[in-house]
């Protein structure tokens, strides 16, 4: 009797697992939280970015963290997927790179709507690789406010000469060395910029010894933020994930976004 008691939970609890997948998956505040209203429509524009997972608890953590941080602008999680499986893309450069070119249309809109508004883009994972790609969209007249690399799916030595003029010369790292998870992504697959292996997500960017004067120049502009014990007070225990804590986003990540909007850039007109 006890073995079929029991098959009736097991196949109850079969049926929960999507549920709780769900449950873990979707941003519980997303009813609550007036992340996109109108007023912040008005102010500017963050936009978020997902890794290869797509829309998750992840991404909503950021989105969380800036919003208790403080940040008024429209906090915009943005599916940059076109609807093929995310880890496709890091076997095929250059079709992310058409999706970083849809962002930057996107953005392109935003702007015509609501000019003069600064426009910042935080990525995640492969998120920060496609964040860097649709920096280099923007020419140098014509900006972004900053953008956030948050463990990024791209090469230690990839030049960011052009992602750093995109950005209005406004660009962080965030890197762990205990991110062994990307690495191991990286080592099995790829970086989106086709290098397998090492990865500046987990080693930061490097400056290759024969760079550029122009390249040189570009480098001083990139702020590195590498993982330490201490930022476990903020809930930050490094890893791959560790960067999306709301806690460690409200208290480190804000600031910065907010020291950028306080330096406004030349914003030209668009074509």
């Amino acid at each position: 009797m006890r073995p079929a008691l029991m098959i009736p939970k097991l196949r109850r609890i079969e049926l929960l697992l999507p549920v709780l997948v769900i449950l873990l998956l979707v941003d519980t505040g997303c009813n609550t939280r007036p992340y996109v209203t109108q007023e912040r429509w008005n102010r500017g524009l963050v936009v978020i970015l997902p890794g290869i997972e797509g829309p998750s608890v992840h991404n909503a953590n950021i989105r969380r963290g800036l919003y208790d941080g403080g940040l008024p602008y429209a906090l915009e999680i943005y599916n940059w997927h076109g609807g093929k499986f995310g880890p496709y893309y890091a076997f095929d450069e250059p079709e992310a790179r058409i999706r970083a070119g849809e962002l930057a249309a996107h953005i392109r809109r935003y702007r015509r709507e609501y000019p003069q508004r600064p426009v910042f883009v935080v990525g995640h994972s492969g998120g920060g690789a496609i964040t860097v790609f649709t920096a280099e969209e923007f020419a140098a007249d014509v900006p972004l406010d900053g953008v956030m690399m948050l463990a990024p799916a791209l090469s230690p030595y990839y030049d960011l000469t052009r992602a750093v003029a995109g950005a209005g010369g406004h660009i962080v790292n965030c890197c762990a060395p205990n991110d062994y998870f990307l690495k191991s992504l990286t080592s099995a697959g790829r970086n989106f910029d086709g290098e397998k292996g090492d990865t500046a997500g987990q080693e930061g960017f490097k400056l290759p010894e024969d760079a550029s004067v122009e390249t040189r120049e570009a480098f001083t502009r990139l702020v590195q933020i590498h993982w330490s014990r201490d930022m476990r007070q903020e809930s930050n225990r490094g890893g791959h994930n560790g960067w999306t804590n709301p806690s460690w986003i409200a208290a480190t990540i804000v600031p910065i976004i907010d020291d950028w909007a306080g330096m406004p850039i030349s914003r030209g007109t668009e074509d």
